[in-house]
């Protein structure tokens, strides 16, 4: 999001453990970075976010100014309800489920246009288009190995994992990171600039012997999630 000059932040999250850390941990970064929080909604159910983001996006001081306008003027007037306009993006660290019904709830409340940013939790893994297709236009982090970037490898080994457990697809690609950081561990520490292209993300390893991780991102289009640069967003 700052790469993307934004700047000025709409944090939209549940009230479940991981939406709060994720979003916690969000306006931390921000903060960091001196970006602004124009405004943060956590919400219980559907109902109580449809009313919070409203509230946020100041649709209601909107309706009341035409009603105003009407009272002076004497007579029905036909407007469309304008959104607070000091918002860049929308963060939404939210699991599939939540997120589509908050995405179209977004559109109803005038901000169809506003960019929206979220975190794996979003996509689950599998190919929905009917389900997923609320979620067009959603931007995500994710693995390179969910993404499949190896899927002949990715097929094989679905065939293995359980159906409940879909999660577990990262555990192969990061056994398979690890397999190949292992032996040079050591000398990538000793070089800032050392990358390594793993299916987890872009690798790198700090003088601590810390690895660091850079994951990809993507995008839904027609229900699908489609890889892509983020300088492409």
């Amino acid at each position: 999001a700052w790469s993307l000059n934004y700047r000025r932040a709409f944090l939209l999250h549940a009230y479940d453990t991981q939406s709060k850390r994720t979003a916690e941990a969000f306006e931390q970064a921000w903060s960091e970075r001196e970006g602004e929080m124009a405004v943060t909604v956590a919400f219980d159910n559907e109902q109580a976010a449809s009313s919070e983001i409203s509230k946020a996006l100041q649709i209601p001081l909107s309706e009341q100014r035409a009603q105003k306008l009407q009272a002076v003027l004497g007579r029905q007037l036909q407007s469309t309800p304008r959104r607070r306009q000091d918002i860049d993006f929308v963060y939404l660290p939210v699991t599939a489920q939540q997120a589509r019904s908050l995405k179209p709830l977004l559109a109803y409340h005038f901000a169809q246009d506003l960019p929206v940013l979220s975190s794996s939790r979003v996509y689950t893994g599998r190919l929905d288009e009917r389900s997923d297709s609320d979620l067009n236009g959603v931007y995500f982090t994710e693995t390179p190995w969910v993404l499949d970037a190896m899927p002949a490898l990715s097929t094989r080994i679905d065939r293995h994992i359980e159906a409940g457990a879909p999660n577990s697809k990262n555990l192969y690609a990061l056994g398979m990171d690890a397999y190949q950081l292992a032996p040079r561990v050591a000398l990538m520490a000793q070089a800032a600039t050392a990358k390594h292209s793993g299916l987890t993300g872009i690798l790198s390893v700090n003088k601590q012997g810390i690895v660091l991780r850079i994951p990809s991102w993507a995008v839904f289009r027609n229900g699908a999630a489609r890889p892509l640069q983020v300088e492409s967003i």
